[in-house]
């Protein structure tokens, strides 16, 4: 995300409204870029990413957030909300959902953001640091350099039959990104979003895991 700070900026000044998830919220607003929205699912103690304040900014945070979150913005706009995911079963918000509406869409804030966007009836969504892979180094995360535990291999690409007939193997097109767990998942969840969502058009900018599957979308004639 940072080769494209002027890139936001200039969708800024065009009228787009920005919303950051998770550590991007402190990035943008150092660099002049406060955002209108502001989303997290996250159910650990993460207040350390909202270190500096906006007073501009409507913070969507999640019933199932950290206390310490809602510590640090009980003066701000804040919107509670309720997620929904089938491994949430354990929390009490669980119970009342006969009678409390649960947002879907994902297993990540970035998904999730996504959702909440479609719901408020856009339709055209531009990504960025929304990679969904490792750096080069195939150890570390993009943004932050944090390490990212343990890793898989995902490819993305054409899968041609052998002259048998019976057996599969890549075309040279095909790529491979090392990723994590979380965000593994976050690309399966994202090719959903073009089933439950038909008529959404998104751009991921970078040369990711999301961008690559967009780009194959394409190249197979199909949404994106």
């Amino acid at each position: 995300m940072p080769s494209f700070v002027e890139e936001i900026r200039e969708e800024r000044a065009r009228g787009r409204p920005l919303c950051a998830v998770k550590g991007t919220h402190d990035f943008l607003i150092e660099r002049g870029l406060a955002p209108d929205l502001y989303l997290t699912i996250d159910p650990r103690p993460r207040a350390d990413q909202l270190k500096l304040k906006s007073d501009n900014t409507i913070y969507l945070i999640a019933s199932r957030c950290h206390p310490d979150v809602f510590k640090r913005l009980k003066n701000d706009k804040v919107i509670l909300w309720h997620s929904f995911a089938d491994q949430d079963k354990a929390e009490p918000i669980w119970e009342k959902r006969q009678k409390t509406f649960l947002v879907g869409g994902g297993s990540t804030s970035g998904m999730r953001a996504i959702n909440m966007g479609y719901m408020q009836g856009f339709r055209n969504f531009i990504l960025y640091g929304f990679d969904s892979c490792l750096a080069s180094d195939g150890r570390t995360k993009r943004f932050n350099g944090d390490q990212a535990g343990q890793t898989m291999e995902i490819r993305v690409g054409s899968f041609v039959k052998t002259a048998d007939g019976e057996d599969e193997h890549c075309d040279p097109s095909t790529r491979v990104f090392i990723t994590n767990t979380a965000m593994g998942q976050q690309a399966k969840d994202f090719v959903n979003i073009y089933r439950d969502m038909p008529d959404v058009k998104i751009t991921a900018k970078g040369d990711g895991l999301i961008a690559a599957i967009i780009a194959q979308r394409k190249a197979m004639g199909l949404s994106a």
